[in-house]
């Protein structure tokens, strides 16, 4: 079936143009403002450092380029603006991302018992399942995507990298940023942001959001939900306490509630002319939908961190933190399976703890951290698949008519899952300076041992289902690994930084819940190599960032569905090795004052070898790697005007482009190219009576504005393929913001 779809656009051609002008563009004279670029602070080394000292391959956005693009979520970095990095929404659970890093991640988040690739930190703090990742962070400072193995610092489940969200934190004076946003689909976004003063040396900032929208798929049932619906509200209050000079309190308690209907699977191939093919990305469903209930995902967290001095040079950290998350989901596929409407309904409770103790020191030629960290994890599933035995009306004479009453399949009765997970590990890293090479070298060593305890069950409720074979099972796991990293680091000048950075990293095994055997599956280990080159130029008017790296895995964890039943899936680990090999290239260039372009690409080379399909007799089959598509590239033009009398102007027209890749290790469809092109327009500092206090600002904005018909999932059912349910990326989308600020 041919789909309407932007080509990908090579980011070299827009090296070139951009190339072509900056010559001219550097020399520009701008009497009004200086044209330079702002330094980076991050702290993906857990300290505070540049952006450009740092020797890892980093992407950030800080908090005015988040607000440009409209990014209060990981969910609203699905289109690609940081190209290494890879999200798209998870077939069953709207809240419930599928995050990948390289090429590493897992196509199946959904499942308690699985460990992401690519670990999720909020404030320092783990976050370990999937769902309600699609939350909005009630005020995001920056977003640190550490890209390749993080095994020494930040340990398990980072073989593919890292992401980490960090929030703004209380200021100590009153400030007070209210925003609203509407747009088409009746989507409305409130939010408000307060900073009090300090009382008693505690500095306080309270953060709401609300935000809801009608789904673009229309469900044609009367007094039905439509595809794509959302709800959700978000709470977090931060409070920041120096009881004494050298000694810091700051704890923060999260919130978040988000009720959303599915995505809304098409059928894209229907071999049985059952159904019928449907129009790319229909704005209509096929026939009427009931019931389509939403899915409901709560969670809370707390974090408490505290920060000692002991001495000048001398820090030791501690950081608590308890998450808990409650999950009620009721999906309905509508017929995209070739039948009427299955049903996936699931209960997930869970609960997780982690303490973490830093201690940290600096002198003349060198820079320590060690310490230890314990996690622990409680998690219960209530699986059930629905479906009417009536789908193509024997029984009532109505085709394809409602899923009234629902009923248990057979082949998917009511399954219960639960699993523990205990985890310890002790890591240090040091970083020295020697007293050679005009002291322009660093060599850096970490390592990480980790320790694993997973157990767990599954157990059915109907009696007769264990009859005929579909009996209790349970799985006890206990690995452990030790990671170590190596980085060799070369300050050329005041403007070029190069290293050579050697890490390793580990993931736990565990079992899949949807498999029939429930065998588990080992651990995972990976070995990275990665060259990078660092550098400011043109009286840092220029920043051009590049790394090149070659990263091999072993045991490579791959899950994949029964090509005859999509709702059970096996998990087994690679027999040979996984390799991937890439290039990123980072570039941000300040050509005059005003204006900025950032310009960021991924290429991606990935080596699967064929493996052993359990599912049919170990015959060696091929598997592709999910989510890597061979190029990605984003572009950022933004300029802002020299302030006119009644505000300031500014413009922002962003665009990401990526080349085709698998949505999952087997049974694949390959996603088309395209490119997705947004825009905004601001009218800031707009002053108001009563001083330079209050200010407002206006901006209208669009997203897809070519109206990009892309998909961003899809799973063909059947060995031969009999149908590929497909889901399509939101349509044009646009609106207005106001903002008040104080």
């Amino acid at each position: 079936m041919m789909v309407r779809s932007t080509a990908y656009i090579p980011p070299m051609f827009v090296v070139a143009a951009l190339a072509a002008t900056t010559s001219q563009l550097v020399n520009a004279q701008d009497s009004r403002r200086t044209a330079v670029l702002e330094e980076i602070i991050v702290t993906a080394q857990k300290r505070e450092e540049s952006l450009q000292e740092a020797p890892i391959s980093i992407a950030t956005m800080n908090q005015s380029q988040l607000e440009a693009r409209g990014i209060t979520s990981l969910a609203d970095l699905g289109t690609g603006s940081i190209p290494s990095l890879r999200i798209q929404p998870f077939v069953n659970t709207p809240s419930t991302l599928t995050i990948s890093v390289r090429g590493a991640g897992f196509s199946d988040p959904g499942q308690i018992t699985f460990e992401p690739s690519v670990a999720i930190y909020l404030d320092d703090a783990y976050v370990s399942r999937g769902q309600g990742l699609a939350m909005e962070v009630a005020d995001l400072e920056r977003i640190e995507v550490l890209r390749g193995p993080q095994g020494a610092l930040f340990g398990r489940n980072a073989t593919g990298g890292a992401v980490r969200l960090v929030t703004k934190k209380p200021s100590g004076e009153f400030g007070l940023q209210q925003t609203f946003n509407v747009g088409n689909f009746d989507a409305l976004k409130s939010a408000t942001h307060i900073d009090l003063p300090e009382v008693g040396g505690i500095r306080t900032k309270i953060d709401y959001l609300h935000s809801q929208k009608d789904g673009w798929v229309d469900n044609t049932a009367p007094g039905e939900n439509d595809y794509g619906d959302i709800e959700q509200d978000a709470f977090r209050v931060a409070l920041d306490w120096s009881p004494a000079d050298n000694f810091n309190v700051y704890y923060a308690y999260d919130w978040s509630d988000i009720e959303a209907t599915q995505i809304y699977f098409q059928v894209m191939l229907d071999t049985l002319g059952v159904i019928g093919v449907e129009p790319p990305a229909t704005d209509t469903t096929r026939f009427p939908v009931r019931p389509l209930d939403p899915s409901k995902t709560r969670q809370t967290g707390h974090n408490l961190t505290l920060t000692w001095d002991l001495a000048e040079s001398l820090t030791l950290k501690s950081i608590t933190s308890y998450r808990d998350m409650e999950e009620d989901t009721r999906n309905n596929y509508a017929g995209a399976l070739l039948f009427n409407g299955l049903i996936a309904a699931a209960a997930v409770e869970q609960d997780q703890f982690s303490q973490e103790l830093q201690l940290s020191g600096a002198s003349d030629r060198l820079k320590w951290m060690t310490g230890i960290y314990y996690f622990e994890e409680n998690a219960n599933d209530d699986l059930l698949n629905l479906a009417s035995r009536d789908s193509f009306g024997a029984l009532t004479g109505v085709f394809l008519g409602p899923i009234y009453p629902p009923i248990p399949q057979p082949s998917d009765a009511r399954r219960l899952v639960s699993t523990q997970t205990e985890s310890w590990a002790a890591f240090g890293q040091a970083s020295w300076t020697p007293a050679v090479l005009e002291d322009r070298l660093e060599i850096t060593l970490g390592a990480r041992y980790t320790e694993d305890k997973k157990s767990g069950d599954r157990d059915y409720a109907l009696p007769a289902l264990v009859e005929a074979g579909l009996r209790y099972q349970n799985y006890n796991l206990k690995t452990d690994s030790l990671d170590p990293t190596l980085t060799f680091s070369f300050q050329w000048n005041d403007e070029v930084n190069t290293y050579l950075r050697w890490a390793t990293g580990y993931k736990a095994g565990g079992v899949s819940q949807r498999s029939f055997t429930f065998i588990p599956f080992d651990e995972e280990n990976v070995e990275t190599w990665e060259f990078g080159l660092k550098s400011e130029l043109f009286a840092s008017r220029l920043r051009f960032n590049l790394a090149v790296f070659n990263t091999e895995y072993d045991d490579f964890q791959i899950g994949f569905s029964d090509p005859l039943n999509p709702t059970f899936a096996e998990t087994i680990n690679a027999a040979k090795t996984t390799k991937i090999s890439g290039a990123e290239m980072d570039m941000t260039l300040v050509p005059l004052a005003g204006l900025t372009i950032d310009l960021s690409y991924t290429y991606l080379d990935p080596e699967q070898p064929d493996q052993p399909n359990p599912l049919n007799n170990n015959i060696p089959e091929r598997f592709e790697l999910a989510q890597s598509p061979r190029h990605a590239g984003a572009l950022a033009v933004a300029y802002e005007f020299e302030p006119f009398s009644f505000g300031t102007l500014g413009l922002q027209l962003d665009l990401t482009s990526t080349s085709k890749y698998a949505y999952a290790p087997k049974n694949f469809d390959f996603q088309d190219s395209y490119t997705i092109l947004n825009g905004r327009v601001t009218l800031s500092e707009i002053m108001l009576g009563g001083g330079d206090h209050h200010s407002l600002q206006l901006a209208l904005w669009g997203k897809n504005l070519a109206d990009e018909e892309y998909r961003v999932y899809a799973f063909p059912v059947g060995n031969p393929v009999l149908t590929i349910p497909a889901a399509y990326g939101e349509p044009r989308s646009y609106g207005i913001e106001l903002q008040y600020r104080y």
